[in-house]
Protein backbone atom coordinates (compact mmCIF):
# COMPACT_ATOMS: atom_id res chain seq x y z
CA UNK A 1 0.00 0.00 0.00
CA UNK A 2 1.31 3.45 -0.90
CA UNK A 3 1.38 6.06 1.83
CA UNK A 4 -0.99 8.21 -0.22
CA UNK A 5 -3.58 5.46 0.15
CA UNK A 6 -3.72 6.08 3.89
CA UNK A 7 -6.33 8.70 3.02
CA UNK A 8 -8.72 5.85 2.33
CA UNK A 9 -8.66 4.46 5.82
CA UNK A 10 -12.17 3.07 6.24
CA UNK A 11 -10.97 -0.43 5.53
CA UNK A 12 -8.68 -0.22 8.57
CA UNK A 13 -11.31 0.78 11.11
CA UNK A 14 -11.49 -2.76 12.49
CA UNK A 15 -7.79 -3.51 12.03
CA UNK A 16 -5.15 -3.55 14.76
CA UNK A 17 -1.91 -1.59 14.65
CA UNK A 18 -0.05 -4.72 13.56
CA UNK A 19 -2.46 -5.37 10.71
CA UNK A 20 -2.13 -1.79 9.44
CA UNK A 21 1.67 -1.90 9.49
CA UNK A 22 1.86 -5.30 7.80
CA UNK A 23 -0.39 -4.03 5.02
CA UNK A 24 2.17 -1.36 4.11
CA UNK A 25 3.96 -3.29 1.40
CA UNK A 26 4.83 -2.07 -2.07
CA UNK A 27 6.91 1.11 -2.14
CA UNK A 28 7.72 1.07 1.58
CA UNK A 29 9.20 -1.66 3.76
CA UNK A 30 9.68 -1.78 7.52
CA UNK A 31 13.36 -1.38 8.46
CA UNK A 32 13.27 -0.45 12.12
CA UNK A 33 11.10 -0.71 15.20
CA UNK A 34 11.56 0.61 18.71
CA UNK A 35 9.57 1.25 21.86
CA UNK A 36 7.88 4.32 20.42
CA UNK A 37 7.66 3.87 16.67
CA UNK A 38 8.29 2.19 13.36
CA UNK A 39 10.47 3.27 10.43
CA UNK A 40 9.69 2.43 6.80
CA UNK A 41 12.03 2.96 3.85
CA UNK A 42 11.21 3.49 0.20
CA UNK A 43 12.26 0.58 -1.98
CA UNK A 44 13.98 2.69 -4.66
CA UNK A 45 14.45 6.20 -3.20
CA UNK A 46 16.66 7.39 -0.31
CA UNK A 47 13.59 8.22 1.78
CA UNK A 48 12.29 6.91 5.09
CA UNK A 49 9.03 7.58 6.93
CA UNK A 50 8.95 7.37 10.69
CA UNK A 51 5.72 6.79 12.63
CA UNK A 52 5.69 7.27 16.40
CA UNK A 53 3.40 7.52 19.41
CA UNK A 54 3.81 9.00 22.90
CA UNK A 55 7.38 10.22 22.33
CA UNK A 56 7.39 13.84 23.45
CA UNK A 57 11.18 14.09 23.24
CA UNK A 58 11.11 13.05 19.58
CA UNK A 59 8.32 15.59 19.03
CA UNK A 60 10.64 18.23 20.49
CA UNK A 61 13.59 17.10 18.39
CA UNK A 62 11.79 16.83 15.05
CA UNK A 63 10.09 20.20 15.56
CA UNK A 64 13.50 21.70 16.29
CA UNK A 65 14.89 20.17 13.09
CA UNK A 66 11.97 21.60 11.11
CA UNK A 67 12.74 25.13 12.32
CA UNK A 68 16.56 24.98 12.62
CA UNK A 69 17.96 23.47 9.40
CA UNK A 70 21.55 22.23 9.65
CA UNK A 71 23.68 19.96 7.51
CA UNK A 72 24.27 17.89 10.65
CA UNK A 73 20.57 17.28 11.32
CA UNK A 74 18.27 15.15 9.11
CA UNK A 75 16.76 16.64 5.97
CA UNK A 76 12.99 16.56 6.25
CA UNK A 77 10.88 15.98 3.14
CA UNK A 78 7.63 16.80 4.95
CA UNK A 79 6.55 18.70 8.01
CA UNK A 80 5.82 16.59 11.10
CA UNK A 81 2.19 15.51 10.75
CA UNK A 82 -0.50 13.65 12.66
CA UNK A 83 -2.89 10.87 11.75
CA UNK A 84 -5.92 10.05 13.82
CA UNK A 85 -5.79 6.53 15.22
CA UNK A 86 -8.18 5.25 12.55
CA UNK A 87 -7.63 1.58 13.37
CA UNK A 88 -9.02 -0.52 16.22
CA UNK A 89 -7.43 0.86 19.37
CA UNK A 90 -7.50 -0.40 22.94
CA UNK A 91 -7.99 1.73 26.02
CA UNK A 92 -5.07 4.09 26.81
CA UNK A 93 -3.85 4.11 23.20
CA UNK A 94 -3.09 7.68 21.93
CA UNK A 95 -5.64 9.29 19.64
CA UNK A 96 -2.90 10.53 17.31
CA UNK A 97 -0.07 8.83 15.43
CA UNK A 98 2.75 11.14 14.36
CA UNK A 99 4.83 10.75 11.22
CA UNK A 100 7.47 12.54 9.16
CA UNK A 101 9.24 11.85 5.86
CA UNK A 102 13.02 12.34 5.81
CA UNK A 103 16.26 11.35 4.14
CA UNK A 104 17.63 7.84 4.52
CA UNK A 105 20.90 7.75 6.48
CA UNK A 106 23.58 5.18 7.27
CA UNK A 107 25.16 4.09 10.54
CA UNK A 108 28.57 5.63 11.23
CA UNK A 109 31.15 3.18 9.94
CA UNK A 110 33.83 3.72 12.60
CA UNK A 111 32.91 2.95 16.23
CA UNK A 112 35.80 5.13 17.41
CA UNK A 113 34.22 8.10 15.64
CA UNK A 114 30.93 7.36 17.38
CA UNK A 115 32.73 7.31 20.74
CA UNK A 116 34.28 10.68 19.89
CA UNK A 117 30.85 12.21 19.20
CA UNK A 118 29.43 10.77 22.43
CA UNK A 119 32.26 12.39 24.37
CA UNK A 120 31.81 15.74 22.61
CA UNK A 121 28.05 15.75 23.29
CA UNK A 122 28.58 14.98 26.97
CA UNK A 123 31.04 17.88 27.17
CA UNK A 124 28.62 20.24 25.42
CA UNK A 125 25.86 19.34 27.87
CA UNK A 126 28.05 20.42 30.78
CA UNK A 127 28.96 23.80 29.28
CA UNK A 128 26.87 26.72 30.61
CA UNK A 129 27.40 29.28 27.83
CA UNK A 130 28.54 29.94 24.26
CA UNK A 131 31.78 31.41 25.64
CA UNK A 132 32.55 28.04 27.13
CA UNK A 133 32.04 26.47 23.70
CA UNK A 134 34.58 28.94 22.32
CA UNK A 135 37.00 27.85 25.04
CA UNK A 136 36.45 24.18 24.14
CA UNK A 137 37.16 25.03 20.48
CA UNK A 138 40.42 26.75 21.49
CA UNK A 139 41.47 23.66 23.44
CA UNK A 140 40.75 21.39 20.48
CA UNK A 141 42.60 23.68 18.07
CA UNK A 142 45.70 23.75 20.26
CA UNK A 143 46.07 19.99 19.82
CA UNK A 144 44.99 19.77 16.17
CA UNK A 145 48.46 19.07 14.71
CA UNK A 146 48.21 15.39 15.59
CA UNK A 147 46.43 13.11 13.10
CA UNK A 148 44.78 11.41 16.06
CA UNK A 149 43.63 14.57 17.81
CA UNK A 150 39.91 15.13 18.41
CA UNK A 151 40.06 18.10 16.03
CA UNK A 152 41.55 16.02 13.20
CA UNK A 153 39.05 13.24 13.74
CA UNK A 154 36.14 15.71 13.81
CA UNK A 155 37.36 17.30 10.57
CA UNK A 156 36.84 13.97 8.82
CA UNK A 157 33.14 14.13 9.78
CA UNK A 158 32.32 17.86 9.64
CA UNK A 159 33.63 20.64 7.40
CA UNK A 160 33.38 23.43 9.97
CA UNK A 161 34.18 22.21 13.49
CA UNK A 162 33.42 25.49 15.35
CA UNK A 163 30.07 25.88 13.56
CA UNK A 164 29.16 22.26 14.28
CA UNK A 165 29.98 22.59 17.99
CA UNK A 166 27.99 25.82 18.34
CA UNK A 167 24.98 24.36 16.48
CA UNK A 168 24.96 21.23 18.60
CA UNK A 169 25.39 23.28 21.81
CA UNK A 170 22.40 25.47 20.89
CA UNK A 171 20.30 22.43 20.02
CA UNK A 172 21.10 20.59 23.25
CA UNK A 173 20.47 23.59 25.46
CA UNK A 174 17.16 24.17 23.69
CA UNK A 175 16.03 20.54 24.00
CA UNK A 176 17.48 19.69 27.43
CA UNK A 177 15.07 22.06 29.09
CA UNK A 178 14.49 20.27 32.35
CA UNK A 179 12.23 17.56 30.93
CA UNK A 180 14.50 15.77 28.42
CA UNK A 181 17.77 13.88 28.96
CA UNK A 182 20.76 13.26 26.72
CA UNK A 183 20.56 9.94 24.85
CA UNK A 184 23.48 9.88 22.41
CA UNK A 185 24.44 6.38 21.20
CA UNK A 186 25.54 4.49 18.08
CA UNK A 187 22.01 4.25 16.64
CA UNK A 188 21.49 8.02 16.46
CA UNK A 189 24.98 9.00 15.28
CA UNK A 190 24.51 8.66 11.52
CA UNK A 191 26.10 9.75 8.26
CA UNK A 192 25.18 10.44 4.67
CA UNK A 193 26.67 8.50 1.78
CA UNK A 194 29.37 11.18 1.47
CA UNK A 195 30.46 10.61 5.07
CA UNK A 196 28.87 13.77 6.46
CA UNK A 197 27.86 13.44 10.13
CA UNK A 198 24.15 13.62 11.03
CA UNK A 199 22.61 13.46 14.51
CA UNK A 200 19.12 11.97 14.46
CA UNK A 201 17.57 11.73 17.94
CA UNK A 202 19.86 12.64 20.86
CA UNK A 203 17.32 12.96 23.72
CA UNK A 204 14.69 11.02 25.68
CA UNK A 205 12.04 11.73 28.27
CA UNK A 206 11.61 9.22 31.08
CA UNK A 207 7.87 9.96 31.28
CA UNK A 208 7.48 8.59 27.75
CA UNK A 209 8.80 5.21 28.90
CA UNK A 210 6.17 5.09 31.61
CA UNK A 211 3.34 5.90 29.18
CA UNK A 212 4.54 3.36 26.61
CA UNK A 213 4.20 0.62 29.24
CA UNK A 214 0.48 1.42 29.48
CA UNK A 215 0.15 1.31 25.69
CA UNK A 216 1.99 -2.01 25.39
CA UNK A 217 -0.19 -3.49 28.13
CA UNK A 218 -3.29 -2.30 26.32
CA UNK A 219 -2.10 -3.81 23.01
CA UNK A 220 -1.34 -7.09 24.74
CA UNK A 221 -4.87 -7.32 26.11
CA UNK A 222 -6.34 -6.42 22.71
CA UNK A 223 -4.37 -9.22 21.02
CA UNK A 224 -5.44 -11.64 23.75
CA UNK A 225 -9.10 -10.73 23.28
CA UNK A 226 -8.80 -11.25 19.51
CA UNK A 227 -7.07 -14.59 20.00
CA UNK A 228 -9.84 -15.68 22.32
CA UNK A 229 -12.33 -14.78 19.62
CA UNK A 230 -10.39 -16.85 17.10
CA UNK A 231 -8.96 -13.82 15.30
CA UNK A 232 -5.18 -13.60 15.60
CA UNK A 233 -3.69 -10.34 14.21
CA UNK A 234 -1.73 -10.85 11.00
CA UNK A 235 2.02 -10.95 11.52
CA UNK A 236 1.77 -11.19 15.30
CA UNK A 237 3.90 -13.63 17.24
Amino acid sequence: MRLSELLGVKKFYNSTVEEVLHSMSGDYQEVGRGSFGVTLKHSSKPIVVKFWISDTSYDDFINYVATHPSKHLPKLYSKPKELSSFFAIPKNFPEKVHYVKMEKLERLKDNHDADLIKGIFNELCDLPSKKDVDHLIEQLEEAKDSDYSEWSRLKKLVDDVPKFLHEMFEMLHHLLNGKNNLDIHDENIMQRANGELVITDPIYNIKDFNSIKDIKTALYHLKKEEADKGKTPKGST
